[in-house]
């Protein structure tokens, strides 16, 4: 018989809005890091990097975000409600992971290629943080282009931001809904001959 505990476990991963105290240990974090390594990678170019932010530094991304946003949207747009909304933004867990892509040139790896990998890598810390009883989400949003945020980052410009991963310990008292069963047959066609090509 398979051993089906891990498939599960893949199967039942949820993402969680918000985190609390305690994020997993350095030997957990071995682990996860370890995890994302071993994502699909053509030519075994290891696009995928990570910034780890927790304790103070999480204040320090937080005050980059209102800079960045201040310098990229009208200032009537961001009264102090918003401001102290983006500096809020990396307290929402006790970690935030900032995941980038370092593009390498290559004949035959383009660029979508390396953000795929970047991404893939990001999914198998999603998992790997899952199995290890955590919760995590992975967000995206406006400030993955801010080229002000690229720059006070000192990211390079074959570097590129796909998001940020908030890792910590489940919040009881803000449940997160279980996920809605999917019908997986909607998203799967087996091709025959006499099937029309898809639309």
């Amino acid at each position: 018989m398979p051993n089906t505990t891990e498939i599960s476990s893949l199967i039942n991963r949820k993402s969680c809005g918000k985190q609390i105290d305690p994020m997993p240990t350095n030997e957990e974090f071995s682990l996860i890091m370890q995890a994302a390594m071993r994502a699909p990678d053509h030519f075994n170019l290891k696009p995928w990097r990570f910034i780890r932010f927790t304790h103070q530094t999480r204040h320090q991304l937080g005050e980059m975000f209102l800079q960045s946003a201040i310098e990229n949207q009208k200032p009537q747009e961001l009264d102090e409600q918003s401001q102290q909304k983006f500096r809020n933004m990396p307290l929402r867990s006790p970690c935030v992971l900032l995941a980038y892509c370092h593009h390498t040139e290559h004949p035959k790896v383009p660029l979508i290629e390396q953000k795929l990998a970047t991404a893939a890598a990001i999914t198998n810390i999603l998992h790997a943080t899952h199995q290890l009883d955590y919760a995590a989400i992975w967000r995206t949003g406006s400030l993955c282009y801010n080229p002000t945020l690229h720059q006070k980052l000192n990211l390079a410009k074959n570097q590129h931001i796909i998001g940020f991963i908030y890792i910590g310990s489940k919040d009881t008292k803000n449940n997160t809904p279980e996920p809605k069963k999917i019908d997986w047959q909607d998203y799967l066609q087996d091709f025959a001959n006499s099937s029309p090509y898809p639309q």
